[in-house]
């Protein structure tokens, strides 16, 4: 069976191969604080589009107290509003869309969480100078601070997923669609959100994802490349997430140093 690469695990590679390769192997182990944004993100996505069959409400709840709950039901509400509404069987109409693409030695796979019109009328009455589309692909992001998140990001990796999403459904449809980032803080009502419009041409389809991809399928050894950045997640990103089965990294983090006493500085330092 040829193996099917979903942009989640993929853009791990950009930063580390090797981090890529422990992704499909192993599940990511994350923090506390991140642990608890994903799960209140699981159910944010619940309330607005539908639960999955695999997602169990009960279980995402947890200990989380009523008036939590009920904020994160009002924030979605207004979410909801923004992509129809209108749902079947429980779910949002157009949520949770399958995609795939299969090539002759591996296969594009994806979930959008939302593909179609998106209310604009809704998002001018926070953003004016939005442009609407007729058809967008849009996912939704759930996060704690949209400026310590967001404002940053400006990598590969940081927009493989829209890269990703709209060249899947390009090579199967021929159809051409911006995808939009709809970024809810966990704070307010109605939320502060954050609308991200990103625009991808064909050529960056042929010239930037198939590439990619290929190197990526291509590359047999998926080599580590142990970094503060990679390991540790340099600036407030936390450290790696598959860093329990990665000797490298786990050297480079503890680290190795030869020190001459004699060279110390002896100087004063701080409150001493």
């Amino acid at each position: 069976m040829k193996p099917q690469y979903h942009q989640s695990k993929l853009k791990h590679y950009y930063s580390c191969p090797k981090m890529f390769t422990l992704s499909q192997d192993h599940d990511p182990e994350f923090g506390s604080g991140t642990e608890m944004i994903m799960r209140e993100g699981q159910l944010f996505e619940g309330y607005v589009l539908g639960f999955k069959d695999d997602k169990n409400e009960k279980e995402l709840i947890g200990r989380k107290k009523p008036e939590t709950i009920q904020f994160i039901k009002n924030q979605a509400e207004y979410v909801r509003g923004i992509l129809g509404g209108m749902e079947y069987n429980g779910k949002l109409l157009n949520s949770y869309v399958k995609l795939q693409h299969d090539l002759p030695e591996y296969s594009l796979v994806g979930e959008a969480d939302h593909i179609g019109q998106i209310n604009w009328a809704i998002i001018k009455l926070i953003h004016p100078e939005a442009i609407p589309e007729e058809k967008t692909i849009n996912d939704l992001k759930y996060t704690g601070d949209i400026q310590r998140v967001w404002w940053e990001k400006q990598n590969f990796a940081d927009y493989f997923q829209a890269l990703m999403y709209v060249g899947i459904h390009f090579l199967n449809t021929g159809e051409l669609l911006p995808f939009v980032y709809i970024v809810v803080e966990n704070s307010y009502i109605p939320p502060l959100m954050r609308i991200e419009k990103v625009f991808i041409q064909e050529s960056d389809i042929r010239t930037k994802l198939l590439p990619f991809i290929d190197k990526v399928h291509s590359d047999l050894f998926k080599e580590p490349i142990p970094s503060f950045e990679t390991c540790a997640g340099g600036k407030n990103k936390g450290r790696c997430w598959f860093l329990q089965h990665c000797q490298e990294g786990r050297a480079f983090m503890a680290g190795y140093k030869l020190m001459d006493f004699l060279k110390l500085n002896y100087e004063k330092s701080g409150d001493y």
